[in-house]
C-alpha cells in the first residue's frame, strides 16, 4: 500500500514517515499540495491539516468526492472542532498526533479497508 504523506514541517514530515515505514507502509512525503494525478497514484493520502498556503479542509473540498475517501488528515496541534468540520464537509475525522503505531494502522485500516492495509 502506498502512502503520501503531506506535512510543510520537515521534522513533523520526517517522524511520521518513519512511523509508517516502521509499521510497513510504504511513503513518500510531500510538502506541497498534491495535483489529481498524485492522488490516484496512492492509496492514501495522510495529510496535515493545518499548512502555511492552505489547509487540509481547502485540499480536501477541492478533490473529487470519490477520491476524498483517500484522504487521512491528522494534526500534531489538533483542536476539538477541526474533526466535527471534517466530518461536516465528508472528510472523516481528524488525527491527533502523536498516536502510537499499532493506533495509526488502526486508523488506516478504518479508511482504506482491511485489504490495502498492511499487517502488522
Amino acid at each position: 500500500m502506498k502512502i503520501r504523506l503531506v506535512d510543510d514541517n520537515p521534522i513533523y514530515g520526517a517522524a511520521l514517515s518513519s512511523q509508517l515505514q516502521a509499521i510497513g507502509y510504504e511513503c513518500t512525503y510531500s510538502s506541497t499540495a498534491l495535483s489529481e494525478s498524485e492522488i490516484e497514484d496512492c492509496s492514501l493520502v495522510l495529510m496535515d491539516l493545518h499548512f502555511h498556503s492552505l489547509n487540509g479542509f481547502e485540499q480536501g473540498s477541492q478533490m473529487p468526492q470519490g477520491q476524498r475517501k483517500k484522504l487521512l488528515l491528522y494534526s500534531f496541534h489538533a483542536r476539538s472542532t477541526d474533526s466535527a468540520w471534517a466530518e461536516a464537509i465528508g472528510l472523516g475525522k481528524v488525527l491527533a498526533f502523536p498516536m502510537p503505531g499499532k493506533q495509526l494502522h488502526e486508523e488506516i485500516v478504518q479508511r482504506v479497508g482491511l485489504s490495502e492495509a498492511v499487517e502488522i
